[in-house]
C-alpha cells in the first residue's frame, strides 16, 4: 500500500472517530550517534529504551505532533520526510536544546592508494539516492572539498575526466575504472584532508509530508542539493526550515516547488557553486534558494553568501576564479530565485558575494520585498517574466521598500512587461543604493514607481546615490527590524520589588544598525521606549521611556559607531547600542513591572526609537525558569514580525 493511501485510510478513521475519542497524545523522540545501539527513541540514556542512532529512524518512527530531538555529532547519512502531519499537530526535527548536529552527504575514506608526485586514487561508490538530472551517473563525485584547518573547507579544481596526474589542489574522475584521482593541495595526504560528496539530495521532503519543522542542523556537502521538496501531487503544506546552516554543494542549497506557506528562516546557506553546477543540460548555475510556486512564503532573516564564480571580481578568492568549473566555464549563481508563486514577504534577509542576481522574482506577483541588505552581487533586486504560463503569465505589483544595497554593478532592475489589469508592475520605496554603477535598470513607465516619482532613465549610471523622495512618501510609519537575541534575564524576589532585574543582550550584527547609520545624532535627541510583553503565564504588558537626556552618542568623530542609555534612576538604567555589532539592555529595581508566578510561552521585547522598532522573541530557545525568581532564555530566533 503507498504512502497516500495509508494516510487516506488513517484520515478516514479519524472522521469515523466518535466526537469525544481521546487524542492520540504526541511523543518526543530522541537520536543520538553516540550511542553504540538504536532503542526505541524514548529516552535520553543510551540502552534498549534510549535514542535512535540515526535521524533517519527517527523520522520513520514519527506520528502527527510527535517531536524528534537530535543531539550533538556527525551523522553521515541522507534524510527523507514523508510523513502526514497537520496544522493542529506538527511534528518537528530539531537540534537537542543548543547543541548543533551535522548531517553530512560527503565523506572522509581511509582507502587510498598513493601513485606519486602528491596523487591520490580511490574506486567511487554508487550514492545511496537518484542521482538529480544535473549528474552524469551514480559514481561521479562533482565535488571535492579539502580541510585545511579551523576555516571553510576549499574546493579542489576540477581537471576534467581521465586525467591520471591531476595539478596540485586539483581532481579528475575516471568513468571507465569510476576511479576518483585528487591532488591535495601542498603535500597533505588524502585520508586525513580530503572529504567526497556521498549523497545527491541530503535532506528531501516527499509526499505526503506537510505541516514539519526542520530547525537547528549544519546540513553538509551533497553532490547537487542539500534541501529539497518538489510536491508530486500532495501538497507540502506548511514546511518551516529555520535556523540551519547550509555549506557545500555544486547546484541547490535549498529548492522547493509547490510548497504554500513555505517559512525559510534564519538559515546561513553558503559555500555553492564551485565543481560541476550544472553538468548535463547546459545549466551551469546554482542557487541558494529556489523556490517555485510557494504562494504566500516567509523568507525572512536568512544570510546567503559566496556563492558561484568566474567572471565576478568582488567575489572573494578562490571564488573569482573560473579554475573551478568544467570546460572553463562561469558558474553563474543566484541567492534567492523566487518564482511563479502569487504573494510573499522577503524580509531582513543578507546576501553578500554572489556571482549574479541577489533577490529575483520571476513570473511572481505581489511579493514584498522589504529590509533585506545586498552587497557585492551583479544584480541587486530585479522582478521579471521568463517562462509564462497559460495560468501565471507575468510579474506585478510587487513592492521593493526599505532595502539596502552596496557595491553591485546594478541595483534594481525591472523588466518592462506589465500583467494585464495590474495597477502597478513594480513599486521601489526608500531604497538606499551606494556604490552601485547602474543603481536602477527599470522603464520610465507610470506602472513602475520609485519613491512616488517617475523612475530614472533605464540605465542611468552614478557612484552613489541618495533616495530620490516624493512630498507624498510616508515617514511617520516604523521602520522595523527583527532581531535574534542572545539573552533574555528577568529576575524578582518575592517581597523585595527593589532586587528586580532584567537583561537583554544581542549579537545580531546584521540587524542591530542604528536607525539608517547616518541620523544617530536624531534619535539621540529624540529619546525612546522599551516595551516589554509576556505570553500567556502571569501575562504582563510594561512600556518604559527612554528620556532624551540619557541618551548620547558613542563617539562625536564617529556618530555611526552607535549609542548609549544611562539612567541612574531606573527602570531601565543602561542600554549600550553598537551598530552592526551589539545590543545590551540592563534595568534594575521595583519600577520593573514583571510578574514570575507562571512561566509565560513568549516574551517579546521592542525597543523603539524614532520611526525604528527593534523587536526580540524570546520563546522556544534554550530556557530555565524558577517560579517568582527568575526567568532566562537563551538563543532566540528572529521574530517572524514586530507584534
Amino acid at each position: 500500500m503507498g504512502a497516500r493511501e495509508t494516510s487516506a485510510i488513517w484520515l478516514a478513521i479519524v472522521a469515523l472517530a466518535p466526537l469525544g475519542a481521546a487524542p492520540v497524545t504526541a511523543a518526543t523522540r530522541y537520536v543520538d550517534a553516540g550511542c553504540p545501539a538504536s532503542g526505541t527513541g524514548a529516552s535520553l540514556a543510551c540502552g534498549a529504551a534510549g535514542p535512535f542512532r540515526t535521524i533517519q529512524e527517527g523520522v520513520n518512527a514519527m506520528a502527527a505532533g510527535d517531536t524528534i530531538l537530535v543531539r550533538g555529532g556527525q551523522y553521515e547519512e541522507r534524510v527523507v520526510i514523508a510523513r502526514p502531519c497537520s496544522a493542529t499537530a506538527r511534528c518537528t526535527i530539531a537540534a537537542y536544546g543548543d547543541e548543533q548536529p551535522a548531517v553530512r552527504g560527503m565523506l572522509r575514506r581511509t582507502d587510498w592508494t598513493a601513485t606519486g608526485a602528491g596523487v591520490w586514487w580511490r574506486a567511487m561508490e554508487a550514492t545511496p539516492d537518484a542521482p538529480t538530472n544535473q549528474q552524469p551517473n551514480d559514481y561521479h563525485p562533482m565535488t571535492v572539498y579539502q580541510e585545511g584547518g579551523a576555516g571553510p573547507l576549499t574546493p579542489l579544481g576540477y581537471d576534467g575526466d581521465d586525467v591520471a596526474t591531476p595539478r596540485d589542489g586539483h581532481w579528475s574522475y575516471h568513468p571507465g575504472s569510476r576511479r576518483l584521482y585528487v591532488n591535495p593541495v601542498g603535500d597533505a595526504g588524502a585520508a586525513a584532508t580530503i572529504h567526497v560528496p556521498h549523497v545527491s539530495i541530503l535532506v528531501q521532503l516527499d509526499s505526503p509530508a506537510a505541516h514539519v519543522t526542520l530547525r537547528g542542523f549544519r546540513l553538509e556537502g551533497a553532490r547537487g542539493i542539500l534541501i529539497e521538496a518538489v510536491n508530486t501531487g500532495y501538497p507540502l503544506e506548511g514546511i518551516v526550515v529555520e535556523g540551519n546552516q547550509l555549506r557545500y554543494f555544486p547546484r541547490f542549497g535549498i529548492r522547493f516547488n509547490g510548497a504554500p506557506g513555505l517559512v525559510l528562516r534564519n538559515n546561513v546557506i553558503e559555500y555553492g557553486g564551485r565543481g560541476l553546477g550544472g553538468y548535463l543540460g547546459g545549466s551551469y548555475g546554482a542557487y541558494g534558494m529556489r523556490l517555485f510556486a510557494v504562494h504566500d512564503a516567509v523568507i525572512e532573516g536568512n544570510s546567503i553568501a559566496h556563492l558561484g564564480h568566474g567572471g565576478c571580481p568582488w567575489c572573494d578568492p578562490p571564488w573569482n576564479d573560473n579554475d573551478h568549473s568544467r570546460l572553463a566555464e562561469n558558474v553563474y549563481a543566484n541567492a534567492l530565485d523566487y518564482k511563479q508563486t502569487l504573494g510573499g514577504r522577503i524580509a531582513d534577509n543578507t546576501i553578500v558575494d554572489v556571482a549574479d542576481r541577489g533577490i529575483g522574482l520571476d513570473v511572481s506577483r505581489e511579493v514584498t520585498v522589504t529590509g533585506n541588505l545586498v552587497e557585492r552581487v551583479r544584480t541587486a533586486l530585479s522582478s521579471r517574466t521568463q517562462t509564462p504560463e497559460t495560468t501565471f503569465t507575468a510579474c506585478a505589483e510587487n513592492v521593493f521598500s526599505d532595502n539596502v544595497v552596496d557595491g553591485c554593478e546594478i541595483g534594481v532592475r525591472i523588466e518592462d512587461d506589465p500583467y494585464p489589469g495590474a495597477e502597478f508592475l513594480a513599486r521601489i520605496e526608500r531604497t538606499t543604493i551606494t556604490r552601485t554603477t547602474t543603481p536602477y535598470d527599470v522603464p520610465s513607465r507610470p506602472y513602475v514607481t520609485v519613491d512616488g516619482t517617475t523612475p530614472p532613465t533605464t540605465g542611468s549610471s552614478t557612484t552613489t546615490t541618495s533616495n530620490p523622495r516624493s512630498t507624498t512618501t510616508s515617514t511617520s510609519l516604523p521602520f522595523d527590524r527583527l532581531v535574534g537575541g542572545d539573552k533574555l534575564l528577568l529576575q524578582d524576589r518575592p517581597g523585595r520589588p527593589e532586587a528586580r532585574r532584567f537583561v537583554l543582550r544581542s549579537r545580531d550584527a546584521a540587524r542591530l544598525v542604528v536607525g539608517n547609520g547616518d541620523d544617530v545624532e536624531t534619535l539621540v535627541a529624540g529619546g525612546g521606549t522599551l516595551r516589554v510583553v509576556a505570553e500567556g503565564g502571569d501575562g504582563f504588558t510594561a512600556v518604559y521611556p527612554l528620556a532624551p537626556a540619557g541618551w548620547r552618542a558613542m563617539s562625536a568623530r564617529n556618530p555611526r559607531a552607535g549609542m548609549r542609555y544611562r539612567a541612574r534612576a531606573g527602570p531601565v538604567t543602561s542600554i549600550v547600542f553598537r551598530s552592526r555589532r551589539a545590543l545590551r539592555i540592563a534595568g534594575h529595581g521595583a519600577l520593573l513591572e514583571q510578574s514570575l508566578g507562571a512561566e509565560p510561552s513568549v516574551v517579546r521585547v521592542e525597543l523603539r526609537l524614532g520611526p525604528y522598532r527593534y523587536c526580540f522573541e524570546f520563546g522556544g530557545g534554550l530556557q530555565r525558569f524558577s517560579p517568582g525568581t527568575m526567568l532566562l532564555r537563551k538563543a532566540a530566533l528572529r521574530p517572524l514580525a514586530c507584534e
